[in-house]
């Protein structure tokens, strides 16, 4: 489209479906404001999963429509599909966690992300109004780390977000973003397999952290020099996984993110670093 055709007009059909999107968030957001009400829980679970289907279905026909080439992504961009997509995994992800439940509503969720992968991407470059997304769609990503279809969308639009300098500052405001994603491989559209190369990250390394820097953070005393070999074990795994201590996290809130992703990944290994204390 050039500069001097009309602006594309939403069809009705696009129309339609955004309201369907924005009526399941609507309705996810009353159940929340009626979470106290166990009055019909019964009912309440069927009506939930039926809101999770609605977002799921209406997701999934806004990313059929934005394969019809750069022209319908442009209508569907005009017509603010990339706000819609926010919305909806905005509120997805905030019922899960007033549920405690990262799997609620993963197919919608999955599909959210499908449908803003296909509005963000223009000719392999990144939408402007997309870049303020990067924040959420790498928290989905860290928290979905067993779903391949949310990691496959978000991790191929984080790919094209990031190369632009907006995407790289946003991500530079996330501690652990760039060493994360820089372990991450996915398929291109071409089933190429494309693994990322960042030249400026920022690994955790640089902020000095040591066996002795991560006792005296959490308060551990007079430990046996086998406890410090374990706790620099320990350090090392926490690079790898982009989980040590950001710059001011409490020691509380930085072992609620790590159990936050002992329970989402099934495993279990703050309990063997605190034990040091025990052993010392």
């Amino acid at each position: 489209m050039t500069s001097t055709d009309p602006p594309l007009t939403p069809s009705p059909a696009c129309s339609e479906v955004k309201h369907c999107v924005q009526l399941g968030i609507t309705r996810l957001m009353k159940t929340v404001r009626n979470e106290g009400d166990q009055s019909r829980p019964s009912e309440q679970r069927t009506e939930i999963q039926l809101t999770f289907d609605l977002l799921q279905s209406a997701c999934e026909v806004l990313a059929h429509l934005g394969s019809y080439g750069s022209s319908a992504r442009t209508m569907l961009r005009t017509a603010g599909v990339v706000d819609t997509c926010f919305n909806a995994i905005a509120a997805i992800r905030n019922y899960a966690a007033r549920r405690s439940d990262e799997n609620l509503g993963t197919n919608a969720l999955a599909s959210a992300v499908a449908s803003l992968r296909r509005v963000s991407i223009v000719a392999g470059h990144a939408e402007p109004n997309s870049l303020r997304g990067v924040p959420i769609v790498y928290d989905v990503l860290r928290s979905q780390l067993s779903r391949p279809s949310i990691q496959q969308q978000g991790l191929q639009l984080m790919h094209v977000l990031g190369r632009t300098d907006e995407g790289a500052k946003e991500l530079d405001k996330i501690p652990g973003s760039w060493q994360w994603l820089g372990r991450a491989q996915f398929h291109t559209s071409n089933k190429e397999l494309v693994q990322w190369t960042c030249a400026h990250t920022r690994l955790e390394q640089k902020q000095g952290w040591s066996a002795t820097r991560l006792a005296n953070f959490l308060g551990l005393r007079g430990l046996k020099q086998d406890s410090c070999d374990e706790l620099q074990r320990n350090v090392n795994d926490l690079l790898t996984m982009a989980l040590l201590p950001f710059e001011g996290e409490s020691p509380r809130a930085w072992q609620v993110r790590v159990e936050a992703f002992e329970n989402r990944n099934r495993v279990k290994f703050l309990k063997d670093i605190m034990s040091g204390q025990e052993n010392k």
